[in-house]
Formats: C-alpha cells, structure tokens, sequence
C-alpha cells in the first residue's frame, strides 16, 4: 500500500483526501481509495510500465478523460525506493484550453512521512528545476482525518 502524502493542486483530485494506492503488479491493475467530502470512493483501472525502460507507469480509467480527454496517463517516476517512497510525476499541454496541467505527487509505504525519507525527498525537490515544492498540498492522514 502507498499513501498519497503531497501532491500539486490539479482538477482531478480537488478536494480528495486520504488517498491510498495499491499497486498489484502480478495483475497490472492498481486500486485507488480516496475520501471526498465524507464519502469514500474506490476506483480501479489496469497500469503498464514503457517497454523502453524509461521509469514510466500508463494508468488507464475512463475518470481521467474528464479532465485530460484521454483514458490514459503517463506518469514519469523520478524516483523511487521500493520498501519508502517513490516521486511521480507527469504534464501535459491542453491545446483546446491552451492550459498546460502539472501533476506530482509524493508517496510513501508508510501514513507517517519524516526523517531521512523526507530529508531525500525534499532535497530533489530543492535540484530539480521543473519542480515548485511551494505548490504540494500536504495530506493529513491521521484517524481523525480518514476514518470517517
């Protein structure tokens, strides 16, 4: 399981909370849990890494042509420790809006988020230009927050 800890403000997730992800790779699928105003909702779509090996992950939902007019989206790992945290990202220009979308996100095995983990995470934020670390929303994951 992977908890959502930041992420950019974006359409998709506007007002989502105590997001969770699990990832089921033996099946290529991947099982999103989200808390919308006090409603949790549970989606699932199928997920392929790039043949070239280029630390991109395809997710596939028919949610997402609500905001991007496609099913898919690319998501550009930069990077990952398997057993803490992994940083992803994607963005896309809209022609027809002329609006460009930033998506990042920051999770983590764990639902509490600090130490060396962060101390990395925050340092490739720092040395990567193409990221805003003034723009993540961070996620309250406590009981008080996500057990509703």
């Amino acid at each position: 399981m992977w908890y959502e800890q930041a992420r950019y403000d974006n359409d998709y997730e506007i007002k989502a909370h105590c997001i969770s992800v699990n990832f089921m790779t033996d099946q290529n699928m991947y099982n999103t849990t989200e808390i919308l105003g006090d409603i949790p909702y549970i989606f699932t779509g199928p997920m392929n890494a790039a043949s070239n090996g280029t630390g991109v992950i395809f997710f596939h939902s028919s949610l997402f042509k609500k905001i991007e007019h496609t099913d898919e989206m690319p998501v550009a790992v930069l990077a990952l420790d398997v057993n803490n945290y992994a940083v992803m990202y994607d963005c896309k220009y809209d022609e027809g809006t002329k609006k460009r979308h930033d998506y990042l996100w920051i999770v983590s095995r764990f639902k509490t988020y600090g130490g060396e983990t962060k101390a990395f995470v925050d340092d490739l934020l720092d040395k990567t230009p193409f990221l805003d670390k003034s723009r993540l929303l961070w996620q309250d994951l406590s009981p008080k927050s996500c057990n509703r």
